[in-house]
């Protein structure tokens, strides 16, 4: 009977470990992603913005979300050298009902951004490395801007980049 509720017990609380760790992995890393972000656009575009983010499970990349203007969206576009682009989740069609949960957290995903609402989207084509300054140890080598026109809610998906952090 006492190895039966110990067995039982044990199961409870991996499930609960397993069914957070997305949460346990935002609780460690999103602070420092949260101010690299927050950093990167008050350097390099003299924004100031109090974003929402949130890391993209068992990747080094993440979203955040915040308000903005036609007027600020123009200034990012201009201070990171985006280029207007196809948004992803209109473009294509999912054959299949199931979408990994790994997808669902991009920004091209999430239900405010999703190919269904008026969504711009800008992307840095020539996969240079985005970064505060030259002295950073810090960059991004995908760099994403969806802006919701009706709303003026922005998402922005950055991906580290892991050469720039290793050393």
């Amino acid at each position: 009977m006492k190895r039966r509720i110990l067995i039982t017990s044990v199961a409870i609380v991996l499930a609960l470990i397993l069914s957070s760790c997305r949460a346990l992995w935002n609780l460690y890393y999103h602070p420092g992603f949260a101010k690299d972000v927050t950093n990167l656009l008050e350097k390099r575009a003299g924004v100031k913005v109090n974003p929402r983010c949130s890391l993209i499970t068992r990747t080094p990349s993440g979203t955040c979300i915040f308000k903005g203007s036609p007027k600020l969206v123009n200034k990012l576009v201009e201070s990171f050298n985006l280029t207007q682009t196809i948004h992803f989740s209109a473009a294509i069609e999912i054959e299949t009902t199931e979408i990994p949960s790994m997808l669902k957290q991009r920004c091209d995903y999430l239900p405010e951004f999703d190919g269904q609402k008026p969504t711009q989207a800008y992307e840095n084509k020539r996969g240079e490395v985005i970064s505060a300054d030259d002295s950073s140890t810090v960059g991004f080598t995908e760099f994403y801007l969806y802006h919701r026109t009706d709303t003026n809610r922005i998402c922005l998906q950055l991906l580290y980049d892991v050469n720039l952090m290793l050393f």
